[in-house]
């Protein structure tokens, strides 16, 4: 056992999770899916507009998964407010239930403490799991797609 309960170190886990991750992402959309693993938590998209990205994030400690758009520019603040005003479209766009009564929900995070934002939607995961690895893996593949499609028109008109 790791110092924190895992059988295996973290990082073990996420460095095959990441390079499976890849092969499959890159054999259903190459465009898209064009970065080397990582061994890092998390996977980032550019969506062509500079301080924004789709990641796909393992927070394998607290045993969840998120996809988001994560913003970090000087301007952060200013666009995650912008976009939070177009809440509702946004979450249409991405399927999203109204009310949170439907399979998943987004969380809108504006960080207070930190100079970015994230808007993000999560699942929960464990990762010494190996069976849950295609689902989670194709789960993050259909959300990117999602996220990626949505918010590079959103993104595409903010003025900041």
């Amino acid at each position: 056992m790791s110092r924190r309960g895992f059988k295996v170190p973290v990082g073990k886990l996420r460095q095959p999770f990441w390079r499976e991750f890849v092969e499959l992402a890159k054999q259903q959309n190459k465009n898209l899916f064009s970065s080397r693993p990582s061994d890092r938590s998390g996977y980032c998209i550019a969506i062509g507009t500079g301080g924004f990205q789709v990641c796909l994030v393992l927070a394998v400690r607290k045993n969840k998964a998120r996809c988001e758009l994560y913003i970090k520019h000087s301007t952060a603040k200013q666009a995650f407010d912008l976009l939070e005003g177009q809440r509702i479209a946004i979450e249409e766009a991405l399927g999203v239930p109204q009310w949170g009564l439907g399979e998943f929900t987004l969380e809108w995070q504006r960080l207070p403490h930190r100079k970015s934002c994230r808007i993000a939607e999560y699942r929960s995961i464990d990762l010494e799991e190996r069976d849950t690895w295609s689902e989670l893996q194709r789960w993050f593949i259909t959300r990117a797609e999602a996220f990626h499609s949505v918010f590079v028109r959103f993104v595409g008109g903010l003025q900041v």
